[in-house]
């Protein structure tokens, strides 16, 4: 059975789209890069400072700001890696611009990256104990009667939970 160029059109994965390059020179791309990596920087250092004072709904409200700059750094970060003949024609200063710029936005990722893995691992940590401590008053250790004719609960009965325990005789 063969199918029609239209439908194995249809069934292919759309085309990655590619990265909106800024007209240019190297160097007024790399200008581009350093401003969106400088902006990132400084979304990335308020959203910490929000975390770090339980402003939850502020954090939230940054992630698309930091998304859609994670994106075009993303985009015009490749297009200058690229260009490596671009790259070398920068004068020393712009060089050191962009250098010192990216050193900056590894320490303020990398402070997110360990303040939010500490909050992950704390907030796990709570949670287990919560569980454990949930299972542990809810189990309930049973075992037959003398005259195997029912369950007979062994151990703390739960308080609260509601729970019915099967007492009689089958």
């Amino acid at each position: 059975m063969a199918t029609s160029p239209a439908a194995a059109q249809a069934h292919r994965p759309p085309a990655k789209k590619p990265p909106v390059v800024p007209a240019g020179t190297p160097a007024e791309r790399v200008m581009v890069l350093i401003s969106i990596m400088d902006r990132l920087h400084e979304v990335l250092e308020r959203e910490l400072d929000l975390a770090r004072s339980d402003a939850l709904t502020g954090v939230i409200a940054l992630q698309a700001d930091k998304l859609a700059l994670t994106g075009r750094l993303d985009e015009i970060g490749r297009v200058v890696r690229l260009d490596r003949a671009g790259l070398a024609g920068l004068a020393p200063e712009l060089m050191n611009r962009l250098k010192e710029s990216g050193m900056r936005l590894n320490r303020t990722t990398a402070a997110s990256a360990d303040f939010f893995s500490i909050q992950a691992a704390a907030s796990k940590a709570v949670i287990d104990v919560l569980v454990r401590s949930v299972n542990r008053d809810h189990r309930v250790e049973a075992a037959y009667s003398r005259q195997c004719t029912g369950y007979m609960p062994r151990g703390p009965r739960p308080s609260t939970t509601g729970a019915m325990t099967f007492t009689a005789t089958l």
